[in-house]
């Protein structure tokens, strides 16, 4: 089941890869690429920003870990 990881108010702008990896278990930058991501419901690419509100939609084959 996808899960929804919403950015912390006190969190910098990041690359999308770099906050999925810094908050997910067992997920990496490398891992990430070339899944279906989501940023506030629309496809992002890794190297999209991320900032504070923001909801990132991961997909099963990251959230199941």
């Amino acid at each position: 089941m996808p899960r929804d990881l919403v950015v912390p108010g006190d969190c910098p702008p990041m690359r999308l890869d770099q906050f999925v990896a810094a908050h997910l278990p067992g997920a990496s930058r490398r891992r990430v690429r070339g899944q279906d991501l989501r940023l506030n419901g629309r496809r992002a690419r890794p190297a999209t920003a991320v900032h504070p509100g923001d909801v990132v939609t991961v997909p099963d084959a990251l959230a199941g870990e």
